[in-house]
């Protein structure tokens, strides 16, 4: 990618005797010599498939850039997919009546069959500006950064152990485990995944 603009992604397939092209439109956006993941919100996510180098169990550092999208007033309860492998997600809470506004949501699987919820406060995170998210989980607990400040993490739980087993999981990024719901709408970009606690 050379010129600034969206641009699409195209994935050719064949098995020798047949062949099929597929193409997304305005999958990448350049801004000048950098570019991100767009996501619409309603279709599309990445997908890391299970391996032992993804497994997380007693610790892990999760961190990206995001710039979520303002939709307007009439947007209801709506939960955006920063990443999720089961064990551990990352939600962006645009509204929702029982979580922070506009703050960041992790949520953790224990062993003990417990989950912990851990909330950024309310308005931590802005619409439509690209901002610098870290959360880390180990023996220490739960920290969580926006911009490399360090944030006043809400929560009502404690930590129950390791994760539970996430081996057979997907990393999924920009929506549920399961690729069909808690849609982001908006962008990513520079995600890092860590097995220890930064």
């Amino acid at each position: 990618v050379t010129e600034p603009g969206y641009h699409p992604v195209k994935l050719s397939v064949s098995n020798g005797s047949h062949s099929m092209e597929f193409v997304q439109e305005k999958v990448i956006e350049a801004i000048g010599e950098e570019t991100c993941v767009l996501f619409n919100g309603s279709t599309g996510c990445l997908k890391v498939p299970a391996n032992p180098a993804m497994l997380l169990t007693d610790a892990f550092t999760f961190e990206a850039w995001i710039m979520p999208t303002d939709r307007g007033n009439d947007r209801g309860v709506h939960l955006r997919k920063v990443f999720d492998k089961s064990a551990a997600s990352l939600t962006f809470v645009d509204v929702h009546p029982a979580k922070n506004d506009k703050a960041l949501y992790l949520a953790i699987k224990f062993e003990d069959g417990t989950t912990g919820h851990f909330y950024t406060p309310e308005n931590s995170i802005a619409f439509d500006e690209w901002q610098h998210i870290a959360v880390s989980f180990g023996i220490n607990g739960v920290f969580m950064f926006i911009n490399g400040v360090q944030q006043e993490v809400e929560t009502s739980s404690s930590i129950g152990g390791n994760l539970v087993d996430n081996a057979d999981n997907n990393l999924v990024i920009g929506a549920s485990i399961n690729e069909t719901s808690s849609k982001f709408d908006g962008r990513i970009d520079e995600i890092r995944l860590w097995s220890i606690a930064r």
